[in-house]
């Protein structure tokens, strides 16, 4: 075997960045659900406080992807869910635990934080779809462009990701025998919300994922990589980087 397709084959090391943007996704994550029973108003239109950071979660997740490839990101995500999954866990054991003798805010608190199943059960699922839908969109929007219209790739997935997620979490309102009709404007408000909302955040991803690839010297292509979001593997080959190539 040839010298360069020796080094060709050879594992690239653990990037240096990657372990403070994981955890990054995973503070989003987590704020998002905590702040999500609060609603503001923002330019006119009433959102709940987690809507202003869950976009840019996919954000993140983009540049994660466009730099590290779907592979960390696959893994990215499940830590998120993780992540979620342990505050939630731990945020019903304290709200069940007793009172002191004096008295407190606790039940305001608690009345916030009661576990409502289906919104749990849903906000899983819309996770476990929305997000790998939208790291394996960029990935493959890589591939086929050839790298370019980097705005576009983020601005496309981020949007399509958005909408799905809605509509899964809008079923809430389905089951819970409230007219959709009624949260139509609502709904769609918050779509137009979010998706300005990433659009001026594309721009600040765009910078992030090009001082990365320049810092890590890293610009993965999944070409060779199989989509399965079950798999935790996440190795990846110095011919799988193409930034030296260009």
């Amino acid at each position: 075997m040839s010298s360069t397709a020796s080094s060709s084959s050879v594992t690239m090391p653990m990037p240096r960045l990657l372990w403070f943007l994981t955890l990054f996704y995973a503070v989003f994550i987590v704020l998002a659900s905590w702040f999500s029973p609060w609603f503001v108003r923002l330019f006119g239109i009433d959102v709940n406080a987690g809507d202003i950071l869950f976009p840019l979660s996919y954000l993140l997740s983009n540049v994660i992807t466009e730099v590290y490839g779907y592979k960390n990101t696959r893994r990215v995500i499940w830590y998120g869910l993780i992540f979620y999954l342990a505050f939630m866990a731990y945020e019903q054991i304290v709200i069940h635990m007793p009172n002191p003798d004096y008295p407190t805010d606790n039940a305001v608190i608690d009345t916030l934080l009661v576990f409502k199943p289906l919104v749990f059960l849903v906000t899983v699922v819309g996770y476990l779809i929305s997000q790998p839908l939208n790291a394996y969109c960029i990935a493959k929007l890589k591939i086929k462009w050839c790298g370019h219209y980097l705005w576009l790739r983020f601005f496309i997935t981020s949007a399509v990701a958005i909408v799905v997620n809605t509509l899964i979490v809008a079923q809430v309102t389905v089951y819970n025998n409230i007219e959709f009709t009624t949260l139509k404007k609502p709904i769609i408000s918050l779509w137009y919300f979010n998706i300005a909302y990433v659009l001026f955040g594309v721009f600040l991803a765009m910078l992030l994922a090009k001082w990365l690839k320049c810092y890590e010297q890293l610009d993965i292509y999944d070409t060779n990589t199989r989509f399965n979001f079950f798999k935790l593997e996440a190795n990846y080959r110095d011919i799988d980087n193409h930034f030296n190539a260009r």
